[in-house]
């Protein structure tokens, strides 16, 4: 089968990735971003994964930018502090409501106040998968 340009999804599923997945060498992420370029799934990113990607280490950073353009972004609920502005929508009670049980179900018996930042930013990209 020869390659299709995205966003072409010939089964109607759309995942929703995390940053590990753009430069992942194992089986499963390979897979699926063979997926993609087949024309068999759609992929796309959460708003997180800028965030995410600003953070990495010099080296990484340019080639997990171009890797991650690659891919529509949805736009989540803004968190304070994890979104960036113009990236992200005006959330509402229901949607914090949302983060909050995502990030509990996650995260069991962890303070989401004092907890890491990955693990917000986890909970974030599931929450938006969702909305």
């Amino acid at each position: 089968m020869t390659a299709v340009s995205p966003p072409y999804n010939i089964t109607g599923l759309t995942l929703y990735i995390d940053t590990h997945i753009l430069d992942a060498e194992e089986d499963a992420s390979v897979r699926l971003r063979r997926l993609r370029q087949e024309g068999w799934i759609e992929l796309q990113r959460t708003d997180v994964m800028d965030t995410e990607i600003a953070a990495a280490p010099d080296d990484k950073w340019p080639s997990l930018t171009e890797a991650s353009a690659e891919y529509p972004e949805a736009l989540g609920p803004m968190v304070v502090g994890h979104s960036r502005v113009g990236f992200a929508v005006v959330g509402s009670e229901e949607d914090v409501d949302r983060l909050d049980g995502v990030f509990a179900v996650l995260f069991p018996n962890v303070n989401r106040a004092t907890s890491r930042k990955n693990h917000i930013r986890d909970a974030m990209h599931i929450a938006t998968a969702i909305w």
